[in-house]
């Protein structure tokens, strides 16, 4: 590489490719001239001098922004109290830049400061200043690594304190494209209230192209589309929602004192949406094609796609365009001829045989052929797409062929060849119509021998085995591009040899560029000590070369106690920008750390912490205070301030620490004040959760504040809103989030950890509130435990899909919870197994969770590589603990199963068989003999949800739609019961009854047993009386008549009918009208109520009507009347 005709050093060369020269461009003053603006850029391929471009060294810039005072109308800055922060924005030649401020009065007198002077940001504290309306200037010299600097500066006038003011800054927002990256695009406000007046409350109003949107903090986000998040202090605009245009968008906030419109501030920043560049690929997308006499190919551009189209047809609106063709006898194309008779037009042509040959060179053993095409669409151009074409005359065989290679990250998100996050699993995924072709990789640099399919290629089920050719895709493990001395910035090459039973071994190549590699800077503190009140401010920065990337890169704050390195939060609201300003209202001594993440949460660029530490020495108890701050807070739409309020008021009374037991903390008798606190506390946390879409350190946040809450037992949680606020919180972390976001260990953990806790404190409410004694006495212990029944039945859909986030294909996991209370285990445990499967290769085995499981048919992959999740509860019995379902018996013959099936942005095929999915549910026969096994009456229905956590009403409808019965199997005296599903759902199947035996079968008395699980089950309820049985009907009008006849024989045939009644299980929903009864000491019964649910009232369904070889469930048998 030559400036001005001079070579540059071969150590400045850091990588090349067939077409690209990379390397670090050395500082002005070591060039040759030295200290030019301008050059001519050229190269010398063996001795071989290119033609010279002009090249610009674009002077630095910089400019400065100000938080914490107000932007007057003549430009100038009023500062009014506490800390005025001053960031320098540094564009253009911005590397390896150094920061010297400066404070000086108008005569040019400089200002002692106690603030750093040579870091980015600069703090200056209000009362440094010392004259009243004066006037300073505070400025910025900047230098870079090639000696050019810059300057700017602003002017700052000292104003009275005391007038109430909102001073606002829009933190700055990343240009960005609707694609990437893949979260929605959000803008943060940082506001100060100056001298408030007391109870305010605050609106926010932002506009974004031409629309308004009105927030306060009582107000609820739109379920779909731009929207104020938040308590308002955050502007949400989904991906879909994003419009490109070609000059910056602008986003603008008003914010003023609800009852007072005239404090308000009005600001703005602007924001460019732009297209990613159009993707052409000619072929299956490699860089070469073997062609051999004879065959025919197929030139097609179908593969090519518009990025930026998040659903639908990606190829819509493209044309494609044909550029050239050339062909040479050299695989360098030199003394290369035209060869425009092959160029076509349109998505796709054929090149037959006959053309191939008569364009071929003469004579030549090998005619190379080079394809150039690029897409349009409107007025954006691909870049352009090259094939060469190996044509061999002597070869016969047809060679093989591919009809695409599919390179993605390994949780399926876009992978762009040019920008490769080298820290991301890839996994390759090839297609071809003919089964009967396999293949190889291998990846190397352009320069280097070194295999990365044989060092980092993962052979986990369903991929590729390094030395063995079979047609499952390659999955690269993360890091390979930068493990074994790899450097970031480097293009390696992919490349697949492939070959059918028929077909020639032919190959495919394509080069993948990682990106360099972010460095990231963290600046010290503007204050280091303080008490509760005191605002910290701290500010970072990358160093990365490309802008296009800026919007990829989130930055987690986080402050850690010295004391208790378990005690970590992240500050400001997890904004993920790259200034923060906090106040933390406990005390002590903290670290502060800035990690650097992409925008998804899964792939960590860098980290750094800061060499000073803050203290903070509060003045007031938090449990004291924390009822008044969280609701000033709260009034402001300070969402920031409330959050980190609560969680540290759960820490103070969790004891100070985060114990890795997790477990209940003892009980302790807590005061009224206290109760109130927390209800506050957690009203408003779900405020801001439920408004939010939170990324992955935000969801850990709310959720380690929910254990630590959790951990306190009945003795706060005295109220159903109390509970129900925690359930809503955790439901908004997880299912709020953008697909994409990872929800990391640490939440998963405290997330299994809240599940353990939840289930005694609900139990307690249910027991606190129960009704009347005689209703203690029927089967359900707690009839209408809304609490227990919520908690079990979000634990059933929570966890599934917390351990199914960004998991990769061929992942599985079981997860045990197991609540637990004063008197240990409470009923049993849930065993939660979740799955992601991509192929059939990885589909196997069925999905086992406890007694349960669940069969999935190859044929949901439809021959391609497409990742489903799985999951499969295997619960106690919830929606009767709770007493919510439409009748009041418990079904224990069963641990139910609840199925999640889930899709990632590629629904199941409509061709899938019906009986696809299918759900083995293992009764409970312990009350049988074997030999009764076959004349048990099963009954089967879904579960279908009514309502939302907290509601009244029943939570649980039956309907037999969604499933179809298969005939019951018995193994080993093992009663099963197959259900083939179509959707997700809670299903049931449970023993009604035997079917009419003509022989009374004598009573054995059996005491309550277990499910046959890893942990214990809710026992099956015995009646009064010493038999093992209950009473039918029949028996019971038996019992009414014999009284009025004869009483003393009455008597005796009761007690005969108490002691021999039929074995059975506890009764579950009968099909017709049943009635309750209780007994007294000699077993006599009485109706206490009918029941409401019957088999009349069920939903018909027409799911088993569509199904050949099925019918509808026959309906249940009532038990023989005695």
């Amino acid at each position: 590489v030559t400036f001005n005709d001079n070579p540059l050093s071969r150590d400045v060369i850091i990588n090349y490719t067939s077409t690209e020269i990379f390397f670090i461009l050395p500082a002005q003053d070591e060039l040759v001239p030295p200290g030019l603006f301008d050059y001519l850029v050229g190269v010398v391929i063996n001795q071989e001098q290119s033609n010279r471009l002009p090249f610009y060294f674009t002077p630095v810039m910089v400019e400065i922004e100000v938080e914490g005072a107000v932007l007057l109308p003549n430009g100038t800055y009023s500062f009014e109290d506490g800390t005025a922060s001053f960031i320098a924005i540094v564009t253009q030649q911005n590397r390896n830049v150094t920061y010297v401020w400066s404070v000086q009065d108008l005569q040019g007198n400089p200002i002692p400061v106690s603030g750093s002077l040579t870091d980015q940001s600069f703090f200056l504290q209000y009362d440094e200043l010392p004259t009243i309306n004066a006037e300073y200037v505070v400025s910025v010299t900047v230098t870079n690594a090639f000696g050019q600097t810059a300057t700017d500066s602003v002017t700052v006038i000292k104003s009275p304190p005391g007038v109430p003011r909102i001073i606002v800054s829009l933190l700055p927002v990343d240009d960005r494209t609707p694609s990437f990256p893949d979260v929605p695009m959000s803008v943060t406000a940082e506001v100060d209230v100056l001298n408030s007046p007391p109870n305010i409350s605050i609106t926010y109003i932002w506009t974004f192209n031409g629309e308004q949107y009105e927030f306060t903090s009582s107000s609820t986000v739109a379920e779909n589309g731009t929207t104020p998040s938040r308590y308002g202090r955050v502007f949400t605009v989904p991906q879909e929602d994003l419009v490109v245009m070609s000059e910056p968008q602008e986003v603008s906030l008003r914010a003023f004192v609800t009852n007072d419109p005239g404090i308000s501030t009005t600001v703005s920043t602007r924001v460019l949406i732009y297209n990613l560049p159009l993707v052409a690929f000619i072929r299956d997308g490699s860089l070469t094609a073997q062609l051999s006499s004879g065959s025919d190919l197929v030139m097609y551009a179908t593969n090519s796609y518009d990025p930026d189209v998040l659903s639908g047809d990606q190829t819509a609106g493209l044309t494609y365009n044909w550029l050239d063709c050339i062909k040479s006898t050299q695989e360098n194309f030199f003394d290369a001829q035209p060869c425009s008779e092959l160029v076509g037009e349109g998505a796709s042509y054929t090149i037959t045989a006959a053309e191939w040959e008569a364009a071929a060179i003469d004579g030549a053993e090998v005619t190379y052929f080079r394809f150039n095409m690029t897409v349009s669409k409107g007025e954006r151009t691909s870049p352009v797409a090259i094939l060469d074409v190996e044509y061999i005359p002597s070869v016969v065989q047809p060679f093989a062929q591919l009809e695409d290679v599919v390179i993605t990250y390994a949780d399926g998100s876009a992978l762009d060849r040019t920008r490769v996050n080298p820290l991301q699993g890839i996994v390759v995924r090839p297609t071809t119509p003919d089964q009967t072709v396999t293949w190889t990789f291998s990846i190397r640099t352009l320069s280097g021998p070194t295999d990365l399919a044989e060092t980092q290629s993962v052979a986990s089920p369903g991929y590729w085995v390094f030395g063995e050719a079979s047609s499952l895709p390659l999955y690269l493990a993360p890091g390979a591009f930068v493990s074994s001395g790899f450097e970031w910035l480097t293009t390696f090459v992919i490349e697949v040899t492939f070959a059918g039973a028929d077909t020639q071994e032919s190959r495919f190549a394509t080069e993948l560029q990682t990106i360099s590699e972010p460095q990231i800077v963290i600046g010290e503190p503007s204050i280091t000590t303080g008490d509760e009140t005191t605002v910290f401010r701290v500010t970072a920065f990358v160093d990365f070369p490309d802008p296009q990337y800026f919007a990829n890169f989130l930055y987690f704050f986080r402050i850690t106690n010295q004391d208790d390195s378990t005690d970590v939060y992240c500050v400001d609201g997890c904004s993920g920008k790259s200034r923060v300003q906090f106040s933390v209202p406990a005390s002590g001594t903290y670290q502060i750390s800035v990690e650097l993440r992409d925008a998804t949460g899964v792939n960590v660029f860098g980290n750094a912490t800061s060499d000073t530490t803050i203290t903070v020495t509060a003045t007031s108890n938090i449990e004291e205070t924390a009822t008044t701050t969280i609701d000033d807070c709260f009034a402001e739409g300070d969402h920031a301030c409330v959050e980190i309020t609560a969680y540290q008021l759960a820490l103070s009374l969790a004891g100070g620490t985060r114990r890795r037991n997790l477990d209940i903390a003892s009980t302790v008798r807590q005061s009224e004040e206290t109760i109130a606190t927390v209800a506050n506390a957690l009203d408003k946390l779900r405020r801001s959760a439920s408004n939010s879409f939170p990324n992955t350190d935000l969801i850990e946040n709310y959720v380690v504040t929910c254990q630590l809450f959790s951990r306190q037992g009945f003795e706060v949680f005295q109220t159903s809103d109390m509970l129900t606020d925690l359930l809503v919180i955790m439901e908004s972390a997880v299912d709020r989030k953008p697909d994409s976001v990872l929800i990391g260990d640490r939440a998963k953990e405290n997330i299994v950890a809240t599940y353990v806790n939840l289930p005694e404190i609900a139990r307690q409410l249910g027991l606190n509130t129960r009704s009347t004694a005689r209703r203690r006495l029927l089967q359900n212990e707690n009839p209408d435990n809304k609490d227990l029944l919520n908690v079990y039945s979000l634990q059933g859909t929570q966890v599934p899909k917390v351990f199914q986030s960004n998991e990769q294909c061929g992942y599985e996991n079981t997860q045990t919870i197991t609540p637990r209370g004063e008197a240990g285990e409470l009923f049993g445990t849930t065993t939660v197994q979740t799955t992601i499967r991509c192929n059939p290769a990885q589909n196997t085995e069925p999905i086992t969770a406890a007694t349960n499981a669940l069969s999935v048919c190859d044929e949901v992959f439809n021959n391609q590589f497409i990742k489903y999740g799985f999951s499969l509860v295997s619960s106690f019995d919830y929606p009767w603990e709770g007493g919510a379902e439409d009748s009041d018996l418990p079904a224990s013959n069963v641990r139910i199963p609840q199925v999640i099936l889930r899709t990632y942005g590629v629904d199941f095929p409509e061709s899938i068989p019906a009986t696809c999915f299918q759900l083995d549910s293992v009764l409970n026969t312990s009350l049988f003999p074997d030999s009764e096994l076959g004349s048990l009456n099963v009954s089967n229905y879904q579960l279908v949800p009514l309502n939302e956590i907290g509601a009244t009403g029943p939570f649980y409808q039956r309907t037999r739609t969604g499933f179809l019965p298969g005939e019951e199997r018995i193994e080993g005296g093992t009663l099963t019961q197959p259900l083939f599903i179509s959707r997700s759902g809670v299903f049931v199947s449970d023993i009604v009854d035997r079917l009419l035996i003509t022989t009374p079968t004598p009573a054995v008395t059996v005491p309550p047993t277990q499910l046959p699980t890893s942990g214990p089950t809710t026992p099956t309820p015995t009646p009064t009386s010493s038999s093992g049985g209950s009473l039918t009907g029949g028996a019971i009008a038996g019992i009414v008549i014999g009284i009025l006849l004869f009483i003393i024989l009455a008597i005796l045939v009761a007690w005969l009918i108490a002691t021999y009644c039929f074995v059975g299980a506890a009764a579950a929903p009968a099909d017709d009208a049943f009635e309750y009864v209780e007994r007294d000491i000699y077993g006599r019964g009485f109706v206490v109520e009918e029941a409401l649910y019957a088999d009349e009232d069920m939903e018909e369904g027409e799911y088993g009507d569509d199904i050949d070889g099925y019918e509808e469930a026959t309906p249940a048998v009532d038990g023989e009347e005695i």
